[in-house]
């Protein structure tokens, strides 16, 4: 078993580190953690970010050439050569965000979580195995343990994006008027409410992917919500609609385990 690893960077380090090494997700880590960078800026700043982490001991510079410290390039390695990637961002109240990247490359798991709170980028190695990495994740994100119901509902793709704008504010009127102009969610004047009630009592939401690298395969996205009212998830079906689940906490968290599973499952067991 890998010896267990865990870096401290910034955005910027961590993105320059991924480019250095040809790692994919160097290009778009500045964008998707919120950062005011860009490849073009992480290259002009290259000498002070390489400095930066010479001084941290996490990377020797000498002659154009650059070694890393041998526990930080086991794990970019391993993000580099990974066979499938699992990629979790949510949003709270208050503006915070995070977001946290699973990289898994034959027995060998990665995570890099970034959050708004700390602004700091966390890279680490996991030892346990996926399903116990999903019921941490579950912890992390805390969502609202809710009595379980039976409720599920279609939506528009169109309708859903709507709602993802109006998602934190309080506007109940704008909640209704976007579930009243979509027919596809006009099955059932409870559902409609039900999920209205959570949209405006909403704590958490955010969206879950999975990705089997150098192929088409990856997992319909899922959407979801945490609400003291009642967690939702969305999922496009064959007709292309948003379709919505309510959930109780560790039901919407074994979906996401199951969804994982279910797109890895071409790859040998991890």
């Amino acid at each position: 078993m890998a010896l267990p690893y865990l870096y401290q960077l910034t955005v910027n380090e961590a993105a320059l580190l991924f480019q250095l090494m040809g790692i994919p997700e160097g290009e778009t880590l500045p964008v998707i953690f919120g950062a005011n960078a860009s490849k073009e800026v992480i290259f002009t700043d290259q000498q002070n970010l390489i400095k930066q982490l010479e001084e941290a001991e996490l990377l020797q510079s000498a002659e154009k050439e650059i070694t890393l410290e041998p526990g930080l390039l086991n794990l970019l390695q391993a993000c580099k050569y990974s066979s499938a990637v699992l990629l979790l961002q949510s949003s709270s109240l208050e503006n915070r965000s995070s977001v946290s990247y699973t990289f898994i490359s034959g027995g060998q798991i990665v995570r890099m979580i970034w959050s708004s709170a700390e602004d700091k980028v966390v890279l680490t190695s996991f030892q346990e195995s996926l399903k116990e990495l999903l019921s941490l994740i579950g912890e992390e994100l805390q969502l609202p343990d809710v009595t379980a119901q039976d409720v599920r509902i279609c939506l528009q793709p169109a309708t859903l994006i709507q709602l993802q704008e109006q998602w934190g504010s309080k506007n109940m009127n704008a909640y209704e008027s976007i579930l009243r102009s979509d027919p596809a969610a006009q099955t059932d004047a409870s559902t409609v409410a039900s999920l209205m009630q959570s949209c405006h009592s909403i704590q958490q939401w955010g969206t879950f992917d999975a990705v089997i690298r150098g192929t088409d395969l990856r997992s319909r996205s899922v959407y979801f919500i945490g609400s003291t009212a009642a967690n939702w998830i969305f999922i496009q079906n064959e007709e292309r609609l948003m379709q919505g689940y309510s959930l109780t906490e560790p039901e919407l968290i074994q979906t996401l385990y199951l969804i994982a599973a279910g797109t890895l499952k071409v790859l040998a067991p991890v």
